[in-house]
């Protein structure tokens, strides 16, 4: 890939150099963009890219949070920028072109990067290379990387698939979040309607809602708030239990790894029923569960026969012996 980089830098800085004449060389369109993004950057981060370029170490290694802090405003930016860019590679005549030259040296030398011709600096080697930087640039903010749309030559493939990745990334963290925002209000109304000072009418209505979507059914609304929540307790914990179970998180496992997400569900769960979520049988392929007590990995179906099975290898071993033969 950074060799792949590097051949298509020299060929655009050719077509640069001969006056930017024409359409660019087919499947180089991107690396026009990024040329001219880079550009486009302000003068600080040329002199900090001098510094890498020439091998002189920064004045202090920068901390992966203040790399991500520029980096970040930056890439949303390029992000909103780059598809007219990829519309007009000719515009980039209208650029300094003591500036183009200079993004043309940063672009190549990110490419040695890449391929491991240069040495990675202190601050991008804090936080595991410039792959890492990449891989975790684009998983925190996918929405800087859905517009560019697919390029056309060699990358096309690869460009309509990021893209196409991109977009259901950011569907996908849209949908999670609206679940999380509403199940984290229905926990504040539960709260709010139990407790002595009780809600106002306006969230009183909400929590009507609240009971109306879970159970499909619109109670009266002469009820008290306090017996509202008491109904949607158990159809709000129930709804979580479907999630963790959909996530393979339900029962749980002792020992079983578990992300942040299916951990604060199954906190969500414990604060609604007031109990203590059952664990599953560590028997394999078993789908009892066993009592939420210290210790305990089995169900008690399979304890007692493991139990049996201990009695009964014992028996035999004490009828085999030769004390018993005797």
């Amino acid at each position: 890939m950074g060799q792949e980089a590097l051949d298509d830098s020299a060929r655009v800085q050719d077509w640069f150099e001969r006056g930017a004449h024409g359409a660019p060389p087919i499947g180089t369109e991107d690396t026009v963009a990024q040329v001219m993004l880079l550009a486009t950057l302000p003068e600080w981060v040329f002199e900090t890219f001098d510094r890498f370029i020439a091998g002189r170490e920064v004045a202090a290694p920068t901390p992966p949070s203040d790399v991500f802090a520029t980096a970040l405003p930056i890439a949303v930016a390029t992000g909103k920028v780059a598809p007219s860019l990829l519309a007009n590679p000719g515009s980039i005549r209208n650029l300094d072109p003591a500036r183009i030259r200079r993004a043309f040296q940063i672009n190549e030398w990110v490419a040695r990067v890449t391929g491991g011709q240069e040495d990675v600096p202190e601050p991008l080697a804090a936080i595991g290379g410039l792959d890492a930087f990449l891989r975790q640039l684009i998983a925190t903010i996918p929405d800087a990387f859905v517009r560019p749309g697919p390029l056309g030559g060699p990358d096309a493939r690869v460009a309509a698939y990021l893209d196409e990745m991109a977009t259901e990334t950011v569907a996908d963290w849209r949908t999670a979040a609206r679940d999380i925002r509403a199940r984290v209000r229905g926990m504040d109304l539960i709260r709010g309607a139990l407790q002595s000072e009780g809600i106002s009418r306006v969230t009183k209505h909400e929590l009507l809602g609240l009971y109306s979507d879970l159970s499909d059914y619109r109670p009266p609304i002469e009820l008290a708030a306090a017996d509202i929540a008491d109904r949607v307790r158990p159809l709000l914990a129930s709804s979580i239990e479907s999630e963790l179970v959909g996530l393979d998180s339900w029962p749980i496992r002792r020992g079983g790894l578990a992300g942040l997400y299916p951990r604060a569900l199954l906190a969500a769960w414990t604060e609604l029923t007031e109990a203590a979520p059952p664990i599953a049988c560590s028997t394999p392929g078993c789908l009892g569960v066993a009592p939420p007590t210290r210790n305990r990995l089995y169900c008690d179906r399979c304890r007692a026969e493991r139990r049996r099975a201990s009695v009964q290898e014992t028996r035999a071993r004490s009828s085999a012996s030769p004390r018993s033969a005797h």
